[in-house]
């Protein structure tokens, strides 16, 4: 993370699934273009914005505490998934969400009391928050697609907007591997 920029990882990521995918798709002789598009764009532009907060997270933060942070993404599928998709929950559910963000709270908190600089641990915190809230609203849109479209149709989108997204910030700034 320190040698090689965010955007880059995000991009070569991008582009292996972009092939992989494609290739995939014209082999099984399936429309690439999908039917909701504004969704599968929508997929895209969260899971692109998801990816760049999570490996900027990897960069700023201990790995286990981004780590642990990313996979708070299924608390926010269940909550995105109440009011979104009106979907219930359950008391134990309720219950092991407020678990689940204790645990989030004791992991990081032994950071905070080390760090001289406090602003700057709670805003990669919120970098990785973020990311694993924009997963979870990734994978609404997956359950919302999935009813019409092919998975690979789904899997195509994200690389599609993830690329022109993350090219503009490595024409500048791209390191050789």
């Amino acid at each position: 993370g320190v040698r090689i920029p965010v955007s880059e990882l995000v991009f070569a990521r991008a582009l292996i699934s972009l092939i992989i995918t494609r290739l995939l798709l014209f082999r099984n002789n399936i429309n690439p273009w999908g039917y909701q598009k504004k969704l599968l764009l929508t997929r895209g532009l969260l899971g692109t914005i998801a990816l760049f907060c999570i490996f900027k997270a990897l960069t700023i933060l201990p790995i286990a505490t981004a780590t642990v942070i990313q996979y708070i993404y299924p608390t926010f599928t269940v909550i995105c998934a109440y009011f979104i998709l009106k979907e219930a929950i359950y008391k134990r559910i309720v219950f092991s969400i407020i678990l689940g963000l204790i645990g989030i709270i004791l992991v990081t908190q032994p950071g905070w009391a080390k760090d001289s600089n406090i602003l700057e641990t709670i805003i990669a915190i919120a970098i990785a928050i973020l990311g694993a809230l924009m997963t979870s609203l990734a994978y609404i849109c997956v359950r919302k697609l999935s009813a019409k479209e092919n998975p690979l149709v789904i899997i195509y989108y994200f690389p599609l907007v993830s690329i022109p997204l993350s090219l503009p910030f490595i024409i500048n700034d791209f390191v050789l591997p």
